[in-house]
């Protein structure tokens, strides 16, 4: 589990500098959505660890396995938002190119 944290986070931190992700060969985000997509995966992995922390903290989970559901669904809720901001990118940049190839 400590690695996908480790992988999130350094994944995350690294989108957000570049402000590049890249989807498939032919298909690159870029801007405030690639931003938007290194947030999320950072987030997701600061949060896998200080949610359950938090809440065994304040006794709502009492076992390993409570806490450990917990952080998959929080990584499981990181990557289920990276995946509608590519598909809302997606849709928008093939919007853009249909307006361009009538307009030309």
């Amino acid at each position: 589990m400590l690695l996908a944290v480790i992988i999130l986070v350094g994944a995350g931190a690294y989108v957000c500098i570049k402000r590049e992700v890249q989807v498939s060969a032919g298909f690159v985000i870029r801007g405030r959505p690639a931003r938007s997509i290194g947030i999320a995966l950072a987030a997701g992995g600061v949060l896998t660890v200080v949610i359950p922390a938090l809440c065994g903290m304040l006794g709502v989970l009492k076992d390993f396995i409570g806490a450990l559901l917990l952080s998959f669904v929080i990584i499981a809720a990181a990557l289920v938002y990276v995946a509608l901001v590519v598909l809302a990118e997606k849709r928008r940049q093939a919007t853009s190119l249909t307006r361009h190839a009538f307009c030309a």
